[in-house]
């Protein structure tokens, strides 16, 4: 992951966005490791230009699925599970979107989740609100 490409995209979607308009990062990097990317757009000042909504989004059953078979065939192609191994697994995906909201970021590679930030750009551009959702979504509040 180039971060300095993460930056200048975000940097660039704010230029051009008007104000008050939004935009969507869905990405499986944590808060702590994201919302650097948002701040000290403008030379000089240490805030975001973003009031940012975090929420964190389950990733589909399907997907959860696939996602243990590969792991659990270490490489083999998917067509080879057998009848046992698929049950075994879909077992623990129903327990993984059951377990959902209280579950702990375990980073990137076990997650079965990721994160969506949704950035308003603000007005005067240089108010900061960070509201961290991370725990899963009832309806988005509206704040400004």
């Amino acid at each position: 992951e180039n971060t300095n490409s993460i930056g200048a995209i975000i940097k660039e979607a704010w230029r051009v966005l008007k104000s008050e308009c939004m935009l969507l990062v869905i990405t499986y990097g944590n808060p702590q490791g994201r919302i650097p990317f948002f701040t000290n757009l403008v030379e000089g000042v240490e805030q975001t230009p973003w009031d940012i909504t975090i929420r964190r989004v389950p990733f589909s059953p399907s997907a959860l699925l696939t996602r243990r078979l590969r792991v659990r065939l270490k490489g083999q192609p998917l067509r080879t599970v057998t009848k046992e191994v698929l049950s075994e697994e879909m077992a623990k995906v129903q327990e993984d979107l059951y377990r959902f909201d209280t579950m702990e970021d375990r980073g990137p590679e076990k997650n079965t989740f990721c994160f969506a930030y949704c950035c308003k750009k603000k007005s005067n551009g240089m108010a900061i609100k960070v509201m961290d959702k991370t725990k899963p979504a009832a309806p988005a509040e509206k704040f400004s």
